[in-house]
């Protein structure tokens, strides 16, 4: 842990106990919030960073969610690898075998209950990182999207009445199978 950043998540590391699956499950969010969750002598040993107290809940959570999965399929790897998600995309063909499992995902992961990865945005991102050929939908993709009439987002008045943008579900597939077809 050298820099302000490497040691905040040295600092998560210890406190989720380097994130042990069967420890976290076992953990008690109220307990970690107050321990945690106020000034200390170094920002370094203060979690208030993570800004909303729920998010040590559903990191509990979600051990509590792999710990099942495990259970049940040996390895998280291999409950995603049960849903047989391409891993190299060479015809329109495999496109639309990644999406069908990656819709497959989606309901397992909402059927369970599995916080945030059965966010769209989140669970494209979490394949990404390990390797899965897509990207995560994140505001520039989305605003390059729509500057090339990829999509076109939805425009809603916010309570200020400015108009916005919003990017649904479907639009974020759109842009991230459109980016898939050309790459």
């Amino acid at each position: 842990c050298h820099n302000i950043h490497s040691k905040t998540f040295c600092n998560l590391n210890n406190i989720f106990s380097n994130f042990d699956v069967n420890t976290v499950a076992k953990m008690d969010a109220n307990i970690i919030i107050e321990k945690h969750w106020k000034k200390h002598t170094t920002p370094n040993e203060d979690i208030k960073w993570i800004r909303q107290k729920r998010k040590i809940g559903a990191i509990i959570n979600c051990a509590i969610k792999i710990k099942q999965i495990i259970d049940s399929h040996k390895t998280f790897r291999d409950y995603l690898h049960s849903f047989k998600i391409p891993t190299i995309l060479n015809s329109e063909e495999d496109i639309g075998k990644f999406w069908k499992s990656f819709n497959n995902l989606v309901l397992s992961l909402t059927e369970k209950r599995f916080p945030y990865y059965k966010n769209i945005t989140t669970l494209l991102h979490f394949l990404s990182d390990i390797g899965y050929p897509c990207n995560k939908p994140d505001s520039v993709v989305l605003k390059v999207s729509k500057i090339l009439q990829i999509i076109a987002p939805r425009i809603r008045t916010n309570k200020k009445g400015k108009g916005v943008e919003v990017y649904s579900d479907k639009l974020k597939i759109e842009a991230i199978h459109f980016i898939q077809e050309y790459c």
